[in-house]
């Protein structure tokens, strides 16, 4: 059978998801867990919405949030908040990941 190229297609881990990114995050965190949301086939979130189903931020210190990742917060109360190492850990697996094992 001739090669269809399908098999070099990045699986799609984060299909379903949007995530915010908080902007409080380091820069390089930031980068990061866009790059591998938007591969592996991952919604980001340009501004507080109410289909944020993820909150990707690095302390659980609501002071230390920015005003915009606090407002998705209360437009998405069911957001799951992880941490960065949660979107790493979803690459690695090839899969989604228990995220309460990724908390900030």
């Amino acid at each position: 059978a001739a090669a269809t190229g399908l098999d070099s297609v990045l699986p799609s881990v984060f299909g379903g998801t949007t995530v915010w990114i908080a902007p409080c995050l380091p820069e390089a965190a930031r980068r990061e867990a866009n790059r591998y949301l938007v591969a592996y086939d991952g919604d980001t979130a340009d501004a507080p919405a109410a289909n944020i189903t993820h909150i990707v931020v690095d302390t659980w210190d609501v002071d230390k949030w920015d005003p915009d990742t606090n407002r998705a917060m209360q437009l998405a109360p069911g957001a799951r908040v992880v941490s960065p190492a949660w979107v790493r850990a979803c690459v690695a697996s090839k899969m989604k990941v228990p995220e309460d094992q990724h908390q900030p």
